[in-house]
């Protein structure tokens, strides 16, 4: 088969729409060789068929994001997941476990959560040690009361 212009145009616009070499080449009826060797032959047609791949991957990926948004739409978790994993830094694979020792503002909430533990335990004992105090003052109270009664009783 001969490259002429109108054929080199059509692969080319099959290229935007399907950036495949292979299903290109299948459609047209022209080997991968034959292909490659047509687009070796100039800086033109190496530009052009890089430029034509570039509109074709950017339409393939359009198509596929948009699929990747309606599952996530529908609430499907493995879209949820494969979004999240690509296009979020928190979920971006390896994940790693974020080391507090470089982060300030990480390093004074753990600080201030564990000074309010403190002062809550600090509390709670300072309550405990109050209601037992007024536990032991009341039973003296009424072992004073009991005490005295009984040993009144006696000497009547």
């Amino acid at each position: 088969m001969k490259k002429t212009k109108v054929l080199w145009s059509k692969i080319l616009e099959e290229l935007e729409r399907t950036p495949i070499i292979q299903v290109v080449c299948e459609k047209f009826g022209i080997s991968r060789q034959t292909f490659y060797r047509w687009m070796n032959e100039s800086e033109d047609s190496f530009n052009e068929v890089n430029k034509a791949m570039g509109f074709g991957v950017g339409l393939v990926n359009d198509v596929a994001e948009s699929n990747v948004l309606t599952g996530i739409k529908n609430k499907d978790a493995a879209y949820t997941k494969y979004w999240l994993s690509h296009r979020h830094e928190a979920y971006k694979m390896p994940f790693r476990h974020r080391d507090a020792s470089n982060d300030q503002f990480e390093q004074k909430r753990i600080e201030t959560h564990y000074q309010n533990k403190r002062k809550m335990e600090e509390k709670l004992n300072r309550d405990s040690a109050e209601k037992a105090a007024n536990a032991v003052k009341r039973a003296r109270e009424m072992l004073d009361r009991w005490i005295p009664q009984k040993d009144a009783s006696k000497t009547t």
